[in-house]
């Protein structure tokens, strides 16, 4: 049946109706998500049409992309349409998972562990709220992390919480999964070993005696034969999680970046590549900063600024300009240091310098830059604030060249120079000291030119 389900993808991604099965799933998935009292072989019925309809949804999210699940007016205000952007992860990019939990309810959630912690094979589902559910769901699980974490619970009871949940609804598992991918986003490695251990969980097949009670409200000895389709929900919803886990943890294969020293392609061509799909996507993934990390140590701070300063400011339109400027000074963060004092000391005199670039200090790009240019060095002075120590390793390689100019740049700033000119120095001596730049305008000069 899985087969089946990929066949008919494939033949409507191909025929251009993908977006016509994604809404009408919408649409199954919406008409049966609330069950207002009634039998319980209706509310079991429409218990699996909301669980099989949400995975299948996720399924065609993560292959096709959230862009391909075009929202009409029919389907805008769904249930599925409002969770998908804002839960599930796709290609490296995740949401908060604080936002995540926003909209919990704490009587639900308090509902929803009182049912997960008794072992009861009863989910009364001819009066649950399925979309509720997936949305408080996640809290609850969160509670169960947070007292294995201080020890108020043995693994034994996690394992049996996990079990109970994914031997009801598999869609209440991918719920908590991507949550729980988000979650491990922001956590430190050492803290991420129980969420993890939590997925794993979600992927080890159900003994036989817990598939007894998948049935949502069903009794144990006729649970197999009134819900057949468990073993194909639960197999798309491993796939799901799977996919999930790939995307958090990819193997070290697709990390190698092809913008080396022996790449054909030139530096510019790459970087206008990841840029452009960052621009109009408006996020980066960590594949796309990997290589972008990668073009950094190849060309070096000054050509990155460089680079990155033309990316932004070739953009006509204030709006692409903003958000060109934004995309920039995130990327300034691979080494922000740097990155600051090249802009400062070769990128932005080249402009105010350079005739061929006086047009793009017009309004909006001078203004824009300007911004880009005060952002950077703010950072950057916060950034030396914190961590003053200079020299560090970047990433397990030596340190490059431009790492010692900014500790002579930085030496410089920091030498005194005296409160007075004595006064037995001559012109000749003064004009040493003067700034090269500034040497023709000193009156020695303008008499020779008499």
């Amino acid at each position: 049946q899985e087969r089946a389900f990929e066949l008919i993808l494939s033949a409507a991604a191909a025929t251009g109706k993908l977006s016509s099965f994604v809404k009408k799933l919408i649409k199954f998935n919406e008409y049966n998500k609330q069950i207002s009292g009634e039998a319980t072989k209706n509310a079991q019925t429409r218990a699996l049409l909301f669980d099989i309809t949400f995975l299948m949804l996720c399924h065609i999210a993560q292959h096709y992309g959230i862009h391909s699940m075009i929202f009409n007016e029919e389907t805008k205000d769904s249930f599925f349409a409002a969770w998908v952007p804002e839960c599930l992860a796709e290609g490296g990019r995740y949401n908060c998972p604080e936002k995540m939990l926003s909209g919990c309810d704490p009587a639900k959630v308090d509902l929803l562990l009182e049912q997960f912690m008794s072992n009861s094979p009863d989910f009364k589902s001819n009066q649950a709220k399925w979309h509720e559910v997936c949305v408080n769901v996640p809290m609850a699980i969160k509670e169960i992390l947070i007292a294995w974490e201080h020890g108020a619970i043995s693994i034994d009871t996690v394992k049996m919480v996990l079990d109970n949940v994914k031997s009801r609804m598999c869609c209440l598992p991918v719920c908590i999964s991507a949550w729980l991918c988000s979650y491990i986003n922001v956590l430190h490695h050492e803290e991420r070993l129980k969420p993890m251990n939590m997925l794993q969980q979600f992927m080890t097949p159900l003994t036989t005696d817990t598939v007894v009670g998948t049935e949502p409200g069903a009794d144990r000895p006729n649970a197999q034969e009134q819900n057949p389709s468990y073993k194909e929900r639960s197999t798309l919803m491993a796939n799901i999680i799977k996919k999930m886990m790939y995307d958090l943890h990819p193997p070290q294969h697709i990390q190698v970046i092809s913008h080396g020293l022996t790449a054909k392609t030139p530096l510019w061509e790459a970087m206008d590549q990841v840029f452009s799909v960052a621009h109009s996507r408006g996020w980066i993934d960590l594949r796309a900063i990997q290589s972008l990390d990668t073009l950094m140590c190849v060309g070096g701070p000054q050509w990155f600024s460089d680079t990155l300063v033309r990316q932004a400011l070739k953009h006509d339109h204030l709006e692409d300009l903003h958000r060109a400027v934004d995309l920039s000074f995130g990327l300034f963060h691979i080494d922000i240091e740097q990155c600051a004092l090249a802009l400062l000391t070769q990128v932005l005199p080249n402009y105010l310098l350079w005739e061929t670039r006086q047009d793009f200090l017009t309004e909006p790009r001078g203004s824009a830059l300007a911004r880009l240019v005060v952002l950077s060095t703010f950072a950057a002075l916060q950034v030396r604030t914190n961590s003053p120590t200079l020299g560090m390793q970047r990433g397990g390689r030596k340190r490059p060249y431009w790492d010692m100019e900014l500790e002579e740049a930085m030496d410089e700033s920091k030498r005194m120079r005296p409160n007075k000119i004595r006064r037995g120095l001559n012109d000749s001596e003064l004009l040493d000291d003067t700034p090269f730049a500034l040497q023709c305008h000193s009156e020695e000069n303008y008499r020779s030119l008499d």
